[in-house]
């Protein structure tokens, strides 16, 4: 199979993907789990770890500092964009990094995203290459982590402060299948669940654009986990 994906910088943030803020104030919640190895081989099996990292309560304890890595997946279907009819699907594995304090202006994310396989109009691909942080940095797309702190006066015990976390990864890189390479940009939003921030879950966009079939601009639109190693 040969795709090609096309560089437009804003387009895939015109998808209006952002850090969702959130905005529970559950108590504490377990550990995101396990993590780490081989990504997942199909959408079950990554359905299967979306749902083990989001079956924990969100994260209430959100530290004002963070230095952790992280791993974990994307999986995002393909549709057409004219049509919107789901032409295939993709799978991604993530490895990234976060140095992060409260307050600060810098970028705190880096690592990639890669190992991108799936299918695409009934046939597999896999994608050579890999997407970063610091080449979408270097587009003027930055990388965030949220914090948001609340105090509600609770009946009894008094007043009870909650902090939770956010995280928006912007991605971009060559990637290349069959004769076509490209550059794609993908963008990660979503929330952390479990203690400090133990794992990381939301939606995962991006803009293919297939020139080789000439059936226009492909969306890609999914979801993402992030495990805390």
């Amino acid at each position: 199979m040969e795709f090609r994906t096309i560089t437009r910088g804003a387009a895939i943030l015109a998808l209006g993907l952002a850090a969702a803020g959130c905005t529970s104030t559950s108590g504490g919640g377990g550990a995101g789990g396990g993590g780490g190895g081989a990504g997942p081989a199909s959408k079950a099996d990554f359905q299967k770890e979306f749902d083990r990292v989001t079956g924990v309560a969100p994260t209430s304890d959100m530290p004002k500092t963070l230095k952790a890595k992280y791993t974990g997946a994307a999986q995002m279907d393909l549709k057409e964009a004219s049509t919107q009819s789901t032409v295939g699907g993709v799978l991604a594995d993530l490895d990234l990094n976060v140095d992060w304090t409260e307050g600060q202006s810098g970028n705190p994310w880096s690592g990639s995203a890669k190992n991108f396989r799936g299918t695409f109009k009934g046939q597999d691909f896999t994608a050579d290459g890999e997407l970063t942080v610091a080449n979408a940095e270097a587009k003027g797309l930055p990388s965030v982590v949220g914090r948001n702190e609340s105090t509600i006066n609770a009946p009894v015990v008094g007043p009870i402060t909650t902090a939770t976390g956010s995280a928006k990864i912007e991605l971009a890189g060559d990637l290349e299948s069959g004769n076509d390479t490209g550059t794609i940009l993908m963008s990660l939003g979503g929330n952390m669940f479990g203690k400090e921030g133990a794992g990381i879950a939301g939606t995962a966009q991006g803009l293919w654009f297939d020139k080789s079939s000439g059936f226009g601009d492909v969306a890609a639109g999914g979801t993402f986990y992030l495990d805390k190693n």
